[in-house]
């Protein structure tokens, strides 16, 4: 395994515009880009690096992404970084051993959240668009979302991490901003043209409702997209950091059977 720390992929704000790059010995030819949580406010790439490497020894191309943080810039700063950083990879597929079709993102809470997102917007969508991207098409061709914020409006009259979510969107309120935070909500961008998506959500989240995953995943079915949905018992938020714990290797397993089906048919057995 080859692993490259901290590779720029735009030319500014390079201090979180980073990521960590795996590269499996024997390659599979797929890739996944990982991003992770932390309320938008905290959180670091190295988060994902145990399971990078797990399917780096997979065969799979792996990155591991930062973003600027809500402390630094709002929202949609964090939309225009991850959409930045999909560029990056994709466009770098031949470079780094997979094919630009066969990508999927992985992304736990906040980091689900984004990953929701990337996964929803079309490569014509203004969302997220900065003057370096050049290349839109960021639509990843599978996704993983580990205890994923689905919508960032109350749903069910239940409104999460309030403080995390008002500093996120430029300390405005749903209801100072509720046009802003239906865009800004994964679930309102749904269409038949979504990627299969893996829900992985732990009955124990106290944190994440299990229904943002159910709502996302129902709306993903009744659009003609295939979702599936896994609820890990006694799995509390952010389970997915790790491979060690038998939670950890039952996603892990879910992850693994469900790239094999939908990302990589010609993944080794």
């Amino acid at each position: 395994m080859n692993i490259k720390l901290n590779i720029p992929y735009g030319k500014y704000f390079r201090d979180r515009r980073i990521m960590d790059i795996f590269l499996p010995d024997k390659a599979n030819g797929c890739a996944i880009l990982f991003i992770h949580g932390g309320g938008w406010r905290s959180g670091k790439k190295e988060s994902w690096h145990s399971v990078a490497g797990y399917f780096a020894e997979r065969g799979f191309a792996c990155a591991c992404m930062e973003y600027r943080l809500s402390g630094q810039a709002a929202y949609p700063a964090q939309v225009e970084d991850i959409r930045l950083g999909m560029s990056y990879f994709r466009r770098n597929a031949g470079f780094y051993g997979f094919a630009p079709e066969r990508i999927a993102v992985a992304g736990s809470s906040a980091g689900g959240h984004l990953a929701a997102l990337l996964s929803s917007l079309a490569p014509e969508s203004l969302l997220g668009v900065s003057p370096e991207l050049e290349y839109t098409d960021t639509r990843p061709n599978a996704a993983v979302l580990y205890c994923p914020v689905t919508t960032l409006c109350r749903l069910n009259g239940i409104e999460i991490i309030p403080e995390a979510v008002k500093l996120f969107m430029n300390n405005k309120s749903e209801q100072e901003a509720p046009a802003v935070y239906r865009e800004a909500s994964p679930l309102e961008h749904v269409t038949v043209n979504n990627p299969p998506t893996l829900f992985l959500h732990g009955d124990k989240d106290e944190t994440v409702p299990l229904l943002h995953s159910e709502e996302m995943a129902g709306r993903l079915k009744r659009a003609g997209v295939y979702a599936e949905l896994h609820v890990l018992p006694d799995a509390p938020h952010g389970f997915g950091y790790g491979t060690a714990s038998k939670i950890q290797k039952k996603a892990l397993e879910y992850m693994e059977r469900f790239l094999k089906k939908h990302l990589c048919r010609q993944y080794p057995t």
